[in-house]
């Protein structure tokens, strides 16, 4: 159950901005929640898409409110590079990770 809660978090915490992730697989260990997050972090301050392919689910839906979701890896892709093209020097900082 503590991993759960772990995930939810971590969900909740970097999901809020953007509407939502998903992963691939179920974190199950604190470690993994904790890796996952700092992975997050440097798809989003890198654009670096090839992590992307390996966090994310192939079937990752985005829900923004007033916005039709957007489904699919390649998609949430999309939404990343144009938010790095619209702020080249976005950087994310993890200050600190409850899992």
């Amino acid at each position: 159950m503590k991993s759960a809660i772990g995930t939810f978090i971590a969900f909740l915490v970097i999901g809020m901005p953007f509407g939502g992730i998903a992963v691939g697989q179920s974190a199950s260990t604190t470690k993994a929640n904790v890796e996952f997050v700092q992975k997050d972090k440097e798809v989003w301050s890198t654009g670096n898409l090839a992590l992307a392919d390996e966090i994310y689910s192939k079937d990752i839906i985005r829900h923004v409110a007033g916005q039709p979701p957007s489904v699919g890896l390649e998609s949430y892709k999309q939404i990343l590079l144009g938010t790095r093209k619209a702020f080249p020097d976005w950087t994310q900082t993890v200050e600190d990770v409850i899992a």
